[in-house]
Formats: C-alpha cells, structure tokens, sequence
C-alpha cells in the first residue's frame, strides 16, 4: 500500500482526498509458469519449472489451494520444433509430479524432459502447464503452456584402455576401448613433440570414431585421447601406458594366442643376446595392474608364458580388455588381448 497526501492552493471549502490506498491483487486463478529451465552441471533430462501462486494461495481465499501438479506434453513431433507455439488444451500430457501449496511467494520442481537438446540433432523442446487444484471437488485452475530444454552439460569421463606401441622405421600403433557414453560423438586424437602439451587445436592429428589407428610417421610422438559427446562435450585425455618404444632389435613381443581367449591364452617373446631381466605384467582397460607373470633375468632366445585369466590373489578377472606389457633391456612392448568368460 503507498499514501499520498493531497494539498490544496485555493480556499474554497469543498471535500479534498488526503489519502490514496493502492492494493495489488493477483488476477489469475492458476499459478502462471515464469520460466523453463535448464539444470547446470548434470548430464540431461531435467529441466527447473519455476510458477508463481495462484490469487487464491491464501489462507482466506475463496477457493482453499491445496497443490500444484505438472504435466507434459507428449502427442506429435511439436517438441522438436525451434519455435513452438503450444496452445493447451491441444495436445495429449502426461502427468508429472505434485507440489503442495503452502502459501510460498514463488514454487519450483525438477521434472524429466523427453529429450535432450544436441549440436548434432538440434534442438528438443519439452512443453509443460501447472494445474492449480482446491478442496473444491472438479475446482482447479491450469496455466498457459510453456516450453523449455535440457542439455548434458557434464564433463564425460575420458577414454579407457588407450595404448601406443612404437613399431621399428614404420611407425606406432595406437587403440583403445570402445565407448561406454551413450552420447558418444567421437574420439579427438592429439599429437606433440612435447609430453607436456595440452590438447589444443594446433595439435589435434585425427578425429575418429573407430577404436584403433596405425600413425605411419616413426617420429617419436607423444599423444593424447579424449572423448567428445554429441553435445560438444570434451573429455580429460585418456591416461595412457604409453608412449613406450618400439619392440627393439633383438626385443619382440608377438601377439597372444588364442585371442579372444578363454579361460588361458599364450604369451610369446623373444629375448635379445645375452639375456636380460624381463618383467610381463598383465593390466586391466582402465591401467590397473593385474597380474605380474615374471620378473627375473631371462636367457636369450625364444619364451612363452601362459596366463590363466587370474589376478596376483588367483581370482579370475572378468570379461573385457586386458594389455600384456613386457619390459627388457631398456625397452617395452604391448599387445591388446580379449578375454571372453
């Protein structure tokens, strides 16, 4: 309320207004959506409906609210459009969730989406209402329509199982694991003199979507995987047990047999002239150490050594991706098995 006080200049004796109260009433019975929006910092699905009260969100009102309920549309492709006009009460609408009426100044609620919105497929608009309803039976007020979208705006976790292996005078070969993330783009490939180099544009060398790639130039690179989203997201770079060097003269690790494999799979090496202590271990996709087949010195020639798909503790490991790194006379060499339970 505000008070104004009138004077007159003249002196003739008639009625003056010396007050002037001003009252603010809400019109509208429903509670009037202000805004549709997105959730920071989750990966999609969800949007913030944010309403205003009802005129009738008070204790001595004509009609008592009681809550307020959402509801989304679902009928048609209209959700796909980039400028919808949605006019309620056309269209067919779920039921969502329900907010008790407390008399507050202003309401919200989480509610899911039917889409996220992408740079690949656009945009994917979700439209909402607010039904107010009363202790009234058949009593209840709906809102205007109002739209809004969602968007994966987390960060996805990088690549697993990313391993280089320098081939001599041709070049490195380098793979990976395919991807978990349902919103996988592709893989963004970086490669530097400099093991200390960000990813950055400059040095991005292949954008792919395939899991493996032979890098034909035998210069000695250091690189850098990371996983982009149909959102645009990017990933940290993958962690890799690489770069290693190439299997050396004289130092060769050839590819396991069988492979996949189950439940045992063959390990074949040759060591170089005069011996040397060699380490083979066995690591999971994500870098973990698995299982250390042998660490001793070993006479040159030809090895082989069995791995029975167990752990150190003689547990057996699961289905998935495995890398067998051997280690000897100052150089390293890895070979990417499968195991199949």
């Amino acid at each position: 309320r505000w008070r104004a006080v009138l004077e007159r200049t003249d002196t003739q004796q008639v009625p003056t207004c010396s007050m002037i109260g001003i009252t603010y009433e809400k019109l509208h019975g429903y509670g009037g959506i202000n805004s549709v929006t997105d959730i920071a910092d989750d990966t999609g699905g969800q949007v913030r409906v944010n309403w205003s009260p009802s005129r009738f969100d008070h204790q001595d009102a004509e009609y008592q609210v009681t809550e307020y309920s959402i509801y989304r549309r679902y009928d048609g492709d209209d959700w796909k459009q980039d400028n919808p006009d949605p006019t309620y009460p056309d269209g067919s609408w779920d039921y969502l969730t329900t907010v008790p009426a407390d008399m507050e100044n202003q309401y919200a609620a989480v509610v899911p989406t039917l889409a996220d919105s992408t740079l690949s497929q656009g945009m994917a608009w979700s439209v909402f209402f607010v039904r107010t309803r009363t202790t009234s039976p058949g009593i209840f007020f709906d809102s205007p329509p109002d739209s809004g979208y969602s968007l994966n705006n987390l960060q996805p976790a990088p690549p697993t199982g990313f391993v280089t292996d320098r081939v001599p005078v041709d070049g490195t070969n380098l793979f990976w694991d395919s991807p978990a993330n349902p919103y996988f783009a592709h893989f963004r490939l970086y490669r530097s003199v400099n093991p200390d180099t960000p990813p950055q544009p400059g040095t991005l060398f292949l954008v792919t979507t395939g899991t493996e790639y032979f890098d034909s130039d035998p210069g000695t690179w250091f690189y850098l995987l990371t996983l982009v989203t149909l959102d645009g997201l990017e990933s940290e770079p993958a962690n890799p047990l690489s770069p290693v060097p190439s299997a050396a003269e004289g130092l060769v690790m050839r590819q396991n047999t069988p492979n996949p494999f189950n439940p045992l799979t063959t390990l074949n090496f040759r060591v170089p002239a005069g011996g040397s202590k060699i380490r083979l271990e066995i690591f999971d996709a994500r870098g973990h150490l698995i299982r250390v087949l042998v660490n001793e010195f070993m006479a040159a020639g030809e090895h082989s050594l069995d791995w029975n798909g167990r752990d150190d503790r003689g547990h057996q490991v699961g289905s998935g991706i495995y890398h067998g790194r051997i280690e000897g006379a100052g150089r390293q060499a890895v070979v990417k098995m499968v195991l199949v339970r």
